[in-house]
């Protein structure tokens, strides 16, 4: 999972510019720069900020010189409010600009016409979610346009997949590990074969309710999961024998038993510990 630092931020009010700041920044902040609110068990999302409200246009995909705009969604379509989007300036260090979106998912950004340069697009968002705070990257083509081009740019938040300005580092879900329990001698089954399956309680991180996931542990885990709670089922596929269910837990102080139930956090990676019966 990828983290990033706040390496000091200044804001500026800059002539020309509508609905954006220009931020002295080299990232955008990681976390506590949006504000989020909701109940605990559901979802909810940060609210707009009122001194920057997003402007929407008659044709929403006409590119406009000197403007970078789009809407924010859900992978469902929704709009997504609260969203931090980004225009990064690719040749000139400390000098992006940055937008809400609206009520109506919309945000816009305009660069003023002396920034000649390219520029390429981010975003982010805070969801609370079972009393956590939840900073996310949104999906968006970053292809670099030319200030006095402008572009249309539509961000997406999705809980899973490949991530389309990296597709082959980083994807939108996060790994949940599966750890195995000593054998009363104090070894290890040899590399055993393990199933386990994800069953969702309760909404996901974006409010869907999601599916069932099964599939077989590499290395230490499952990969690109959407973040959500989740109870976990565990399976011992022997060689050439019938699959085995396994007891499971979520750490040393709960009782073993036939599944376990955890949230995803928005640090580190969820963890459960099974144990093969011998």
């Amino acid at each position: 999972m990828t983290r990033r630092a706040v390496l000091g931020v200044v804001a500026m009010t800059v002539p020309g510019l509508t609905g954006c700041t220009l931020l002295g920044m080299d990232a955008p902040s990681p976390s506590g720069s949006l504000p989020s609110s909701g109940p605990n068990s559901t979802p909810s999302r940060t609210g707009e900020d009122p001194t920057q409200p997003a402007e929407g246009s008659a044709d929403d995909a006409t590119v406009e010189p000197f403007v970078v705009k789009g809407i924010v969604t859900y992978s469902d379509g929704r709009p997504l409010v609260g969203a931090e989007v980004f225009a990064d300036n690719t040749l000139t260090s400390n000098s992006n600009l940055k937008a809400l979106s609206g009520d109506d998912g919309r945000y816009r950004i305009e660069i003023p016409e002396t920034y000649q340069t390219s520029w390429q697009s981010r975003g982010w968002v805070n969801i609370d979610y079972h009393g956590e705070v939840y900073r996310r990257e949104l999906d968006v083509n970053n292809d670099p346009f030319q200030t006095s081009q402008g572009a249309v740019r539509d961000l997406v938040l999705k809980l899973s997949g490949t991530m389309t300005r990296a597709p082959g580092a980083h994807g939108h879900g996060e790994e949940v590990l599966f750890h195995q329990e000593l054998t009363e001698s104090g070894e290890y089954h040899d590399y055993p074969t393990i199933e386990v399956t994800l069953r969702p309680v309760g909404p996901l991180l974006d409010g869907s309710d999601g599916e069932p996931i099964t599939g077989f542990v590499e290395g230490s885990g499952v990969t690109d999961i959407p973040i959500g709670q989740y109870e976990a089922f565990v399976r011992h596929h022997p060689d050439g024998g019938e699959p085995v269910d396994c007891e499971v837990r979520r750490n040393l102080d709960e009782e073993w038993g036939p599944s376990a139930t955890g949230v995803m956090p928005p640090e580190l990676a969820l963890t459960f510990e099974y144990r093969i019966p011998d």
